[in-house]
């Protein structure tokens, strides 16, 4: 498997409005328009297993060393590739991002699997962000996972 940086915003969309992603991404606020990456403030990374592009990684900044991360792995490599993937991304950014010392994802309680998929990766449970998220006219929690730039360390030895 391979990481690597995206710009190109027709092979970001084409996995961010993927059928198997989608759904799983927006809440009620969203109006049905195209997806819109921006690649001048964000970072997206791709996953490449044998030439194909399997899932994108999206990253953008909470705070001057913290990076929020959204996992989009195509549903068809989940349960192959997500663990590793995850992995390989923390090891991107320990080598390429200096300036982030932190991870945090904030997990929808409606999607329990993300959750322990990241407490596989490592992340630690931080707390709640309440009633934060709204989906099909129900508002949910958010859990706050997160992970430390030496936490990652560890995780990809």
């Amino acid at each position: 498997m391979k990481i690597v940086p995206l710009y190109d915003h027709g092979i970001i969309r084409s996995v961010m409005m993927h059928e198997d992603i989608l759904p799983t991404i927006i809440d009620d606020t969203w109006g049905g328009q195209a997806y819109t990456p921006n690649t001048a403030d964000e970072i997206f990374l791709g996953c490449i297993v044998d030439g194909s592009l399997i899932g994108v990684y999206r990253l953008h900044w909470l705070t001057g060393i913290t990076l929020q991360g959204h996992t989009h792995i195509l549903k068809d490599y989940r349960k192959e590739h997500s663990i590793e993937s995850c992995k390989k991304v923390m090891a991107w950014v320990l080598d390429n991002v200096a300036r982030c010392k932190k991870i945090d994802c904030y997990v929808p309680r409606v999607y329990p699997n993300v959750r322990q998929f990241l407490a596989a990766c490592g992340f630690k449970s931080e707390g709640i962000t309440r009633s934060s998220f709204m989906l099909k006219g129900r508002i949910y929690d958010q859990d706050i996972m997160g992970i430390t730039r030496d936490e990652m360390k560890q995780e990809i030895k």
